[in-house]
């Protein structure tokens, strides 16, 4: 059986578990898959054609030694000769040039006009992600490469940053489905029904732009505000800096939480905002959409391609206290109101994606 190799040492939270997880319920019986995966994460498959091996991945500069050497030389120890390689994580990593090899991209930084300050602590990270980090995108990209990206926005913006051939990045977009939550089952995170309830599950980078939604509620009447819980999937902490803001606000701080559990304030909550001003595409909004959910969003080009079809969003100019603080109270209107169910038009793109990589390592064969 040929064999896939796979990297996603550096998938650990929030939608890159999302997709990890989505990436191995998909895959097929047709191939066998080495999955590098960190040591970190409790995932485990009783499935004889995939294999997990854990990696401590602590660093940026654990993942470069990854990257570079770790898994080339692992790879040559076990004697494991692979059809094709696949990074799940934006950057490629160092093997042979003969063989199909494709990048998952999901990262948005290089992209955006921002320009982020290197001795902020707050902004160093970013920094490097906008500045530095594409260099290691480009590094090991080569005549065989293929490119998936979840969308036309970030595919077009890949292909002109990198002076990259449109023709060989794919569109595939990331599933949920509603189908697989039972909506009768008891759900143990409860939610006041006799408030307004407002979630944003994000993590906290500045560019999540939690502080639009604390400004704006901050501007609402004080004694409509007192009937409004924000819930976010963040610590008190973690978003120290923003401290001020958090006095007159009812906030619900559920730190990090399984994806069941975003799920269920879903379920409880009367809307989803969204106000990040970078994204490749937004999970939350594709899963709140299949549910129903009405929606306040940045209006910006990838929030627009997720939600193009879906009636229950109001598009919103990300920077807009005023205009945040209006379509939050407007929110009351709707309270309990769901729309028909939106369904992401490419449904099938694992499908897709799989297709590609089968056809590619067949081809690679027969040359």
């Amino acid at each position: 059986m040929r064999k896939i190799i796979v990297n996603a040492t550096a998938l650990t939270t929030g939608g890159g578990i999302n997709i990890l997880n989505q990436f191995i319920d998909q895959l097929s019986e047709e191939f066998e898959y080495l999955i590098f995966i960190n040591s970190k994460l409790n995932i485990q498959s009783n499935r004889t054609n995939i294999n997990l091996v854990k990696k401590n991945i602590n660093s940026i500069l654990d993942r470069l030694i990854q990257d570079f050497y770790g898994i080339n030389r692992w790879l040559n120890k076990n004697n494991i000769y692979p059809s094709a390689t696949i990074s799940l994580q934006n950057t490629n990593f160092r093997f042979s040039n003969s063989i199909p090899n494709f990048i998952y991209f999901h990262h948005a930084l290089p992209f955006y006009p921002k320009r982020w300050n290197p001795f902020k602590k707050t902004e160093r990270k970013l920094w490097f992600y906008k500045n530095i980090y594409p260099f290691f995108i480009k590094l090991f990209i080569n005549k065989n490469t293929e490119i998936f990206v979840q969308t036309n926005f970030i595919r077009d913006n890949f292909a002109n940053y990198f002076n990259f051939p449109i023709d060989k990045i794919h569109v595939v977009s990331p599933k949920f489905n509603p189908l697989t939550i039972n909506h009768e089952e008891h759900l143990s995170l409860k939610c006041d029904e006799d408030r307004l309830n407002i979630f944003y599950p994000a993590t906290t980078f500045p560019y999540k732009n939690h502080q639009i939604i604390l400004n704006a509620l901050n501007n609402i009447d004080p004694e409509l505000g007192k009937l409004i819980t924000l819930h976010l999937t963040c610590k008190r902490s973690d978003l120290k800096y923003l401290e001020p803001l958090f006095h007159n606000i009812n906030i619900n701080f559920l730190g990090e939480i399984p994806h069941s559990k975003v799920i269920e304030i879903y379920l409880r909550s009367d809307a989803l905002l969204f106000p990040s001003y970078i994204e490749t595409y937004g999970l939350p909004l594709i899963e709140a959409a299949s549910l129903g959910l009405p929606i306040i969003v940045a209006d910006l080009p990838y929030a627009r391609e997720v939600l193009m079809d879906y009636e229950g969003v109001k598009f919103v100019p990300y920077d807009n206290i005023l205009l945040w603080k209006d379509e939050i109270v407007r929110l009351f209107d709707l309270k309990g109101k769901r729309y028909t169910p939106h369904v992401a038009k490419d449904a099938d793109s694992w499908t897709k994606l799989f297709k590609i990589v089968k056809n590619k390592i067949h081809n690679n064969v027969q040359q």
